[in-house]
């Protein structure tokens, strides 16, 4: 099991106030937590919450829930010693 917390905050501001600014270049600060636990075999269940702050938009919080279940094993490794 793994857990990790995150929290970037971006540095760009912009100087000029339009609608292509507030859409696309400006940051969202974000403030959450991240886990994966391992289950049966090489499959894992991997998730985060957070909350989102945004400069243009409304705050709101934001997840994911991802299970991974590898289809076939792993092959050999290229960057394994002879």
């Amino acid at each position: 099991m793994t857990i990790s917390v995150l929290g970037p905050q971006g540095p760009f501001n912009a100087t000029s106030t339009t609608t292509f600014t507030e859409s696309y270049l400006s940051t969202i600060d974000q403030i959450g937590v991240s886990t994966m636990f391992g289950l049966i075999g090489n499959s894992y269940l991997e998730g985060n919450v957070g909350y989102l702050k945004s400069k243009g938009n409304a705050d709101r919080p934001g997840g994911t829930l991802r299970f991974v279940f590898p289809m076939s094993e792993p092959g050999p490794s290229l960057w394994k010693a002879a």
